[in-house]
């Protein structure tokens, strides 16, 4: 074993530190427990004494050396085999008073004093033997080391404990936060989709209610005034100035150039689409059934007909005021609504569902398309 190296512990011996049982044996001679002797490295280095009793034995030299160099200042001692000043090496032993050989320590003053001292100034201080009072600083400051060293132990724990704990609560507060964030995000990502769903099945819903009211229209040739024709598949309408030898029957219209469709409405809603291109002069809209056919009134609501035309040029709505209707565009293709419930009549452009105008009105009995052409160059088309 080296001699820098303490001896195995030892069940007999106890710790003067903590009083622990298996106290080492140092190189000193000394003997200090595991635990004492790694807080004494810790405090003093492993480069310092590893002995708390060697350390104050080294502590209170330094501190009585220094007081006996207060004490003796300025006073003749001999050092080595010189003289300084006339003062031998024993004088520094001595009491500066009475010239005895120092021998108590006064534990109130914190002085060495002599026996005559003792028994004068300081006969009511405690005073203890040199011996014993330097004994009783070695315990006292081995204490103070063990007790900083402890404390500084406690305080490093407690500081690391409270420095992990800070982590802790930053990782749950930063997971919580990033948790919360993503939630809010996806979210508002589900209303978000929500919303598109909801729109998308608002639009097919629509197409879809179009589309099963769109009305495929078939012309009645038993309505056709005498100057229009029709088609041999009875969708388009054209002006003849030639009139037609047709039989005079209820159902035919006079002085109105036009045309109804073979179906009328009494419920639900419907749509059709009439290609009106070039023609220069057209009527669209719908009749009640019992609407004048043979003699001619001003197209209005008033006389049971809602209708749009153009005529000289202008887009009008006939009502009484038949005032002109501003598009954006010429269309190429009408389109007709029909909401017999509602009570609702639109027009729209057909290329891009811009409305031109609306009816509003209660229906009480069955009305029909109706279609009118006195343009001598172009046709109607229903669809």
């Amino acid at each position: 074993m080296s001699d820098d190296q303490p001896s195995s512990p030892s069940s007999d011996s106890l710790c003067p530190g903590c009083q622990g049982e298996g106290s080492l044996l140092l190189p000193c001679g000394h003997t200090l427990c595991q635990a004492c002797l790694q807080l004494c490295q810790e405090e003093l280095g492993q480069d310092g004494p590893g002995c708390t009793e060697c350390y104050g034995r080294e502590l209170l030299d330094s501190v009585l050396k220094g007081l006996l160099d207060s004490l003796f200042e300025g006073q003749l001692r001999q050092v080595g085999s010189s003289v300084e000043s006339g003062e031998t090496a024993e004088d520094g032993d001595l009491c500066r008073q009475h010239r005895e050989k120092l021998t108590q320590y006064c534990m109130e003053d914190e002085e060495l004093i002599c026996d005559q001292c003792q028994g004068e100034e300081h006969e009511d201080h405690e005073c203890s033997s040199i011996e014993e009072a330097t004994q009783e600083c070695k315990v006292r400051n081995r204490c103070i080391i063990l007790q900083q060293a402890q404390k500084t132990v406690r305080l490093i724990k407690e500081n690391f404990e409270k420095l992990h704990q800070f982590l802790h609560d930053e990782e749950i507060s930063m997971l919580r936060a990033l948790s919360e964030e993503e939630e809010q995000k996806s979210q508002k990502m589900k209303e978000k989709m929500d919303k598109l769903t909801d729109a998308i099945m608002t639009l097919r819903e629509a197409i879809s209610s179009t589309e099963e009211a769109m009305t495929p229209v078939i012309l009645d040739p038993n309505t056709a005034d005498v100057c229009v024709t029709l088609s041999d598949d009875l969708t388009t309408i054209r002006y003849t100035e030639e009139e037609q030898q047709v039989p005079d029957n209820p159902e035919r219209f006079c002085f109105y150039d036009c045309v109804l469709g073979s179906e009328g409405f009494s419920s639900g809603r419907h749509s059709w689409d009439v290609e009106v291109g070039d023609c220069s002069e057209w009527a669209l809209g719908v009749v009640k059934e019992s609407v004048q056919r043979k003699e001619w009134l001003p197209p209005s609501p008033e006389h049971s007909m809602w209708t749009i035309c153009l005529c000289g040029g202008e887009y009008r709505a006939r009502t009484p005021t038949s005032a002109p209707l501003t598009l954006k565009k010429k269309p190429q293709k009408i389109r007709v609504q029909l909401d017999w419930e509602a009570g609702r009549v639109m027009f729209s452009d057909a290329g891009d569902n811009s409305l031109l105008y609306k009816y509003k009105q209660k229906f009480t009995e069955k009305v029909f398309p109706y279609f009118s052409n006195t343009c001598k160059r172009h046709p109607l088309v229903a669809s």
